[in-house]
């Protein structure tokens, strides 16, 4: 500032002699202590930065610690690239980083959670179609019952885990060679049966396997009650299940 001709410069305060010496320090040699010390330091800002997106939140699905957490993957960020000698404020140039961060992690979190409420969706359903056929509830099921349930579940599985040439996936070097090769064999032949089951049936096993479509999906695609696609789909996979009946499926499920 002045007053007339005479400038009068501020004398820089401690906290900011000591952030200068500190970005002197990491220029020279990017020292992992000088580092974890300049994140220490700006670590009140990731969390301001956290606090302010935390508290326009649409949901709790996500705890403030994780907001934090992204923040700091932000702030860790900022701090590797950022260039004290280009006089920009570390805090104006952190700042979008910091709220990028979070809000690209949160982004994530929401795919991922839509993720699992999908596949529980469609395990709900396998479980639900399987169960009806036979036990009005899980207290009355009998163990061949649950066998039975298993076992459709276990082959249900077998067919989502084709790939495009319908070979089951494993890529796991501790798997047994063996099984592996059994486990493709399998494949095959669930394939080959799968092909056989009847025009709506066979729509129902690929629709929901294949395309992984929700029962009331495949219900709109062929015009009938969800509840129907649910029959089908159990009678399918205990045709399937009869059919293997006596081969080496049975035992490795």
């Amino acid at each position: 500032m002045s007053r007339g001709s005479v400038l009068v410069y501020a004398e820089p305060t401690a906290k900011e002699t000591y952030e200068r010496q500190l970005w002197l320090e990491y220029g020279a040699g990017r020292s992992e202590q000088v580092r974890d010390r300049l994140l220490a330091l700006y670590e009140p800002l990731a969390r301001t930065i956290a606090a302010r997106i935390y508290k326009v939140r649409l949901d709790d699905s996500v705890a403030f610690g994780d907001y934090l957490q992204y923040g700091r993957i932000g702030l860790m960020e900022a701090v590797a690239r950022f260039e004290p000698d280009r006089q920009v404020p570390f805090a104006a140039y952190s700042s979008s980083r910091i709220r990028g961060s979070i809000l690209s992690g949160l982004a994530k979190e929401s795919e991922l959670a839509a993720q699992r409420r999908f596949w529980k969706g469609l395990w709900a359903e396998r479980v639900s179609s399987l169960s009806s056929e036979f036990a009005p509830d899980a207290d009355r099921a009998s163990l061949a019952d649950v066998v039975t349930i298993t076992v459709g579940l276990a082959l249900g599985a077998l067919i989502e885990g084709m790939d495009p040439a319908h070979e089951p996936m494993d890529h796991n070097p501790s798997h047994d060679p063996y099984a592996v090769n059994e486990l493709r064999q399998l494949g095959g032949i669930v394939r080959q049966l799968v092909d056989t089951l009847p025009d709506n049936e066979r729509a129902v096993i690929k629709g929901h396997y294949a395309e992984q479509l929700q029962f009331q999906a495949i219900a709109q695609r062929l015009g009938v009650t969800k509840g129907r696609i649910s029959q089908i789909h159990a009678r399918a996979l205990t045709r399937l299940r009869a059919a293997l009946e006596g081969s080496k499926l049975d035992r490795k499920l």
